[in-house]
């Protein structure tokens, strides 16, 4: 039996300018290109291009990559005109896209635009699709999904779909309220190479708590983990044993963050290490003993997997879907901004970690977000929306 033949339109996917917006949906792409034939049509503004259109076609770790740069204009006044070369740029690549690979279903991945593109490519090239979201905007706590016209049009769009999923049953539950429905709405979570994030035996060094993302301190709340853990160390009595390890990078936050460290009195401390990807990365997490996020709002970080995943518990605040993958074997949970009881929970880290059994988070992690179990509930959907 010849293998479906799937095309992602995804508005975020990595690209040579951002390494890792829109990750998880390469991880996606990643674990259904075991058992499918995938390819990925990213449209993607260019800051140096001289003309005003680029088409290219790669092959990125694995997965065929057709990919179209549009010139960048950084003008305010300009935004209309980006709108129209973004929208040209849409219909010159899906249709040089179309002359290469023929797909049987096109997948979006994050809704409003991509979603637009995929209707159009159902009337012109009656090529049906289905849904994607992975966007904390549809979250009271976020409470950004605005205007009358893009709420039609989404709506719009969802309805003629064959399916929509969403990484956790917390954003469906989000998007139902907003009348985002349909009959096949499963709920398939977001996914980790379990083979590349593993635990090591090497012997850890002092105590290290990690924390990895983009140091967005609005939605991460930085600055309320530095005040939490300032309080921890008093309350330690080796503190030289402890540190903080920030991974991640921010043109704009990490300067501030890394100042407000320092006022705090964690310079010999708290080590912000900049981005770190593949192998670079995937030390931090091995040499690390606890990972902690608080987050004001989340829909289900990739980065909370790859903890899991390499066998760390965590911490973290209790919001988006995050309560849903996380329990007293794997970690423990404290509401968002309440620092008392993220500093109390890193304090009981601290002295019981041990406790937690390391082979069986990482058990867990494979057994909910390997590439062969995302793989498979895909699968099912896609098979559902054909049939």
């Amino acid at each position: 039996m010849e293998k479906l033949r799937i095309l992602f339109l995804p508005a975020w996917y990595p690209s040579p300018f951002n390494k890792v917006g829109g990750v998880f949906v390469k991880e996606h792409s990643k674990a259904i290109n075991q058992q499918v034939r995938l390819a990925v049509f990213h449209i993607c503004e260019h800051p140096h291009l001289r003309k005003l259109y680029l088409f290219e076609e790669t092959m990125e770790e694995g997965v065929l990559t057709y990919r179209i740069y549009y010139r960048k204009f950084s003008k305010a006044w300009l935004k209309p005109v980006k709108f129209l070369l973004f929208a040209i740029a849409a219909i010159i690549g899906y249709h040089r896209v179309k002359s290469l690979f023929k797909p049987d279903l096109n997948h979006v991945h994050v809704l409003t635009r991509m979603g637009v593109i995929a209707l159009w490519a159902k009337l012109f090239y009656r090529t049906s699709f289905v849904i994607t979201e992975h966007w904390s905007r549809y979250l009271p706590e976020r409470n950004s999904y605005h205007g009358i016209l893009r709420k039609w049009i989404t709506k719009f769009v969802v309805r003629r779909s064959l399916g929509v999923s969403a990484v956790t049953h917390d954003l469906k539950k989000a998007m139902f309220s907003y009348g985002l429905v349909h009959q096949n709405f499963p709920v398939i979570s977001n996914v980790v190479d379990t083979d590349l994030f593993k635990p090591d035996d090497q012997p850890k060094e002092g105590f290290v708590f990690l924390h990895v993302s983009g140091l967005n301190d609005d939605v991460k709340n930085i600055s309320g983990i530095l005040r939490a853990f300032q309080n921890l160390l008093s309350e330690i009595d080796v503190v030289q044993r402890v540190k903080f390890v920030m991974v991640g990078d921010d043109d704009l936050e990490r300067p501030v963050l890394e100042k407000y460290a320092e006022s705090l009195g964690l310079k010999e401390y708290v080590f912000f290490v900049g981005k770190k990807y593949g192998n670079d990365l995937v030390a931090e997490y091995q040499k690390a003993n606890a990972f902690v996020m608080f987050s004001n709002f989340e829909n289900q970080p990739c980065v909370i997997l790859e903890a899991m995943s390499c066998g760390l518990p965590i911490i973290s605040s209790t919001v988006g879907g995050i309560a849903e993958i996380i329990n007293q074997k794997v970690g423990v949970l404290v509401a968002a901004r309440d620092e008392q009881a993220l500093k109390q929970s890193m304090l009981d880290m601290y002295y019981s970690y041990k406790e937690y059994k390391s082979d069986l988070i990482r058990e867990i992690a494979i057994e909910k977000f390997a590439y062969s179990t995302v793989c498979s509930r895909f699968l099912e959907f896609y098979n559902r929306a054909l049939s």
